[in-house]
């Protein structure tokens, strides 16, 4: 839902076409009943120790609109992540 808002903003803020690219995995195992550290215990003790996907995104937006010069009209931008 917050990458489709990110769009909406984007959109119409730089008055430009967007993609979203979902990418996604189930950071809680394969169903609400699995627990999947006792079957994964490394890989889900890697899951654990990384940021949230929609943090670690923001904040490469935030550094990739900076070095391209963005200021002041990418506030609205970084707002819709909010």
């Amino acid at each position: 839902m917050k990458a489709c808002q990110l769009a909406m903003a984007y959109r119409d803020i730089f008055r430009k076409d967007i993609i979203v690219d979902y990418v996604c995995y189930r950071k809680w195992g394969h169903n609400e009943l699995d627990e999947p550290s006792f079957t994964q215990p490394r890989m889900y003790t890697t899951i654990r120790s990384r940021p949230n996907i929609p943090d670690a995104y923001a904040d490469r937006l935030v550094v990739s609109f900076r070095s391209l010069g963005y200021g002041e009209e990418f506030r609205g931008v970084t707002g819709a992540l909010l």
